[in-house]
């Protein structure tokens, strides 16, 4: 059995990431809070991504540490997760819509921790992607990538699907420790180096080198 990762271009995300204007100055274009770090979600706003735990997970954890969240994407719960945060009054909640990929570098670049966590996801490429911009990840159990990108206390931590207590803490234990938090962005940042295109390319050479050798030998 040889590797072939499940990879995003890491190439242009790395790139891009080194090319980003300072965190406040992205701050500042989005209206964020200078001393607050960001959660940061991106994907579709659907019930299977689970974006109302997400919310109602972070209204808890900012009893403890204040903080933004910022949701990039577009779907059929936004309404009901701007009604939520006014109803319920839950500070710095942004929606920024729907971003096309090459706009998707600059809130990587905002954020201090990606949130997935979905009921139901095969992989889950956000998570490569936002590895590469140094963030820490934290995702449900039912995240394909979960078992091979993240490594609970190392980079991030994984929560059991649907338990918003269990989100909530994870959430809290990485907004309260910034110097953590930066440790496991680095972690992330060193481990998504693995799992590029060149990885597969290596991956599919060495997979037909087996395949050709003992036809040669044969012969």
């Amino acid at each position: 059995i040889l590797a072939v990762p499940y990879a995003a271009d890491n190439e242009f995300f790395a790139a891009t990431a080194r090319a980003l204007p300072p965190k406040n100055d992205l701050k500042r274009d989005l209206q964020i809070p200078q001393d607050l770090p960001v959660v940061l979600f991106c994907g579709k706003l659907t019930p299977v991504k689970r974006p109302m735990d997400l919310l109602r997970a972070f209204e808890r954890a900012v009893r403890t540490r204040p903080a933004a969240l910022l949701f990039v994407g577009d779907g059929v719960l936004r309404r009901d997760l701007e009604n939520y945060s006014a109803k319920h009054q839950v500070p710095n909640v942004c929606f920024a819509g729907f971003r096309n990929q090459t706009e998707l570098p600059r809130y990587f670049g905002v954020g201090d921790v990606l949130v997935l966590p979905s009921s139901t996801e095969p992989w889950g490429l956000v998570v490569n992607e936002a590895m590469n911009f140094g963030l820490p990840v934290i995702c449900s159990n039912q995240v394909g990538c979960a078992a091979d990108l993240v490594k609970p206390d190392e980079n991030g931590y994984v929560f059991p699907a649907g338990d918003i207590d269990a989100l909530a803490d994870s959430l809290a234990a990485m907004l309260t420790d910034e110097g953590r938090r930066s440790a496991m962005g680095e972690c992330s940042r060193a481990l998504i180096a693995d799992w590029g295109f060149r990885n597969d390319l290596e991956g599919v050479v060495a997979a037909l080198q087996q395949v050709v050798r003992p036809a040669l030998s044969y012969y």
